[in-house]
């Protein structure tokens, strides 16, 4: 005779040895169940203190207004600079994605694009009519007649056919002069 069929006979006859196997069943999943949950409890206190911190509701780009909610998280994983206080009104210097913990470099504090300029930056605007898919937060190089005259240059504003650099304080005085004499352009990094 078959294994199925006299597996079938034999709770047939015998009901018992069905609920006795179910029951079985049940009591092992709420014990796996109970050992998940309370490794997962261990862990959590494995980890110690929480301190609130603000993290980012959505994706910010560099420029926008930061919407954050405080959250608590282990000291652990609290980057150095992490904002303790609301954000406020402040704006976003680069691009921060959502659920990240917001630390003082993600915010400017000035308004415009010198309150997106790094320390150490002064802010030129070149208006070059070729440049037109650059992004606030580009880095980007500047040029005048064929010559690199600013190696590293980060987008900070775009307004009509003004693009504002930040680039670096020795190189502001010929970025200034290639741009007013209209020699100035953009070579976009990747």
């Amino acid at each position: 005779m078959h294994i199925v069929v006299r597996t079938r006979r034999t709770l047939a006859v015998h009901p018992w040895i069905h609920w006795a196997v179910c029951v079985a069943l049940a009591i092992a999943a709420a014990v796996a169940t109970h050992g998940y949950i309370a490794g997962l409890d261990a862990e959590r206190r494995a980890w110690g203190t929480t301190r609130e911190v603000w993290v980012t509701v959505g994706d910010v780009a560099a420029g926008q207004p930061v919407r954050a909610t405080a959250a608590e998280v282990p000291v652990a994983l609290v980057p150095p600079g992490a904002v303790t206080e609301p954000p406020g009104h402040a704006v976003a210097r680069q691009r921060v994605t959502a659920g990240e913990i917001v630390v003082d470099a993600d915010l400017a504090a000035a308004a415009g694009p010198a309150g997106l300029a790094e320390p150490g930056t002064v802010v030129v605007g070149i208006v070059d009519p070729l440049a037109r898919n650059v992004a606030v937060g580009s880095t980007v190089q500047a040029t005048a007649d064929g010559v690199i005259v600013c190696d590293e240059a980060t987008v900070v504003a775009i307004s009509d056919d003004v693009i504002q650099l930040a680039v670096p304080a020795r190189d502001a005085p010929i970025v200034a002069a290639a741009a007013h004499d209209g020699l100035a352009s953009i070579l976009i990094r990747p």
